[in-house]
């Protein structure tokens, strides 16, 4: 079984909440490949910090507080990063993808996959919004 990411709500909510896989793929990332991963590449190409996505709770954790952000401040985030790539609409021509320290360009980048993963972040995002949720949190697992 795979690792996914999820959004959860300070609120109760009956939706699909689940990252679309490709999306977790990205972000996820980070963690085998580190400054050569995808999301790091970009993050440089685009100029955007996008750490945000990295702060994930898991259930076995203990500490539950640190990993809420506001919704509102991820909805920002994830609607600069989309303009960001609208403004580049070639920067995935500057990552690499080169040896066993790179991740495989699977054309999620040219494909523009990644900008319709962030158009259901940000309808998720809206959703909850309307729905009264304050802050979400990232569960990885």
């Amino acid at each position: 079984m795979s690792m996914c990411y999820f959004i959860e709500s300070d609120i109760e909510t009956d939706f699909d909440d689940d990252f679309p896989e490709s999306l977790t793929y990205f972000f996820e990332q980070y963690g085998g490949y580190e400054e050569n991963s995808m999301v790091s590449q970009v993050e440089k190409i685009l100029d955007i910090d996008l750490s945000l996505f990295q702060n994930t709770w898991h259930p076995e954790m203990e500490e539950e507080d640190e990993y809420w952000i506001s919704l509102i401040e991820v909805k920002n985030r994830v609607t600069f990063f989309s303009q960001k790539i609208t403004a580049n609409p070639t920067y995935y021509n500057q990552v690499k993808y080169i040896g066993e320290y790179f991740p495989d360009d699977h054309g999620y980048l040219s494909s523009n996959q990644l900008n319709r993963d962030l158009d259901w972040m940000l309808s998720t995002l809206h959703q909850l919004e309307k729905e009264g949720a304050k802050k979400i949190r990232f569960v990885y697992m």
